[in-house]
């Protein structure tokens, strides 16, 4: 099973158990998420996928899926009308999060959930290293939260956090970096700060150096919340 594959069985696990949920896939960017959750979920009664890139969303055929352009912070849809918002790998691009959470407070009926899947540091023990990776291979990444951090920014905004998936992956280090586009500077840094990572990252990332590749382990967060109010 991919890692992809594994992350979105996760994500799916931790939907609540409901019947004709209303979903929005916040920033879905290709749709990924949002085609696996409309296929595999059947509590799901409708689901929108949201992303700012109209090219993006050109990459979601099906038309039982609904389709917006627009900003996170701006989103056309009626007040408590949704069960549930999730967001993959998305919600480090966004400038101003508090305003994007108003936002998702506005659009959530009382009781409903907010999912939040997040690639993040193991703990303290290789947040500084990873971080440094991080602020290379995505320049584009406005945050780079730990866990423990990105739960405090949900709930200071209001949301209870109910519970989590902690989704460990394997990694290639070569298909990691061709997975986007990166500059040869940019790929030569990102190996750098891998092969003479401190051991003390390279044992909490289970790194396995194969031929002229490094296996290693991604933690991805997998954080369910609940709107009380």
């Amino acid at each position: 099973m991919g890692s992809r594959q594994f992350n979105l069985e996760k994500i799916n696990e931790l939907i609540p158990v409901e019947k004709n949920i209303r979903c929005l896939d916040l920033g879905s960017g290709t749709g990924k998420c949002t085609k696996y959750i409309h296929s595999n979920n059947p509590a799901i009664r409708e689901i929108i996928a949201l992303d700012l890139s109209i090219e993006m969303l050109k990459n979601i055929s099906d038309k039982s899926i609904i389709k917006i352009q627009g900003d996170s912070q701006f989103i056309p849809i009626k007040d408590q009308s949704l069960d549930l918002i999730i967001s993959r790998q998305a919600f480090h691009y966004f400038n101003r999060p508090k305003h994007v959470l108003s936002e998702c407070k506005r659009l959530l009926r009382k009781g409903g959930y907010l999912l939040i899947a997040q690639i993040v540091p193991f703990g303290e023990t290789d947040k500084s290293w990873w971080k440094t990776i991080i602020r290379i291979k995505q320049p584009l990444r406005r945050h780079r939260w730990t866990k423990d951090a990105l739960v405090s920014v949900i709930e200071s905004s209001g949301f209870t956090f109910t519970r989590m998936n902690n989704a460990i992956s394997e990694e290639s280090l070569k298909s990691w970096l061709e997975r986007y586009e990166h500059t040869p500077k940019q790929k030569a840094a990102i190996n750098k700060l891998h092969y003479h990572a401190p051991l003390s990252y390279s044992e909490i990332h289970r790194f396995q150096f194969i031929e002229s590749d490094i296996v290693f382990n991604n933690c991805r967060a997998i954080l369910l919340f609940r709107l009380e109010k």
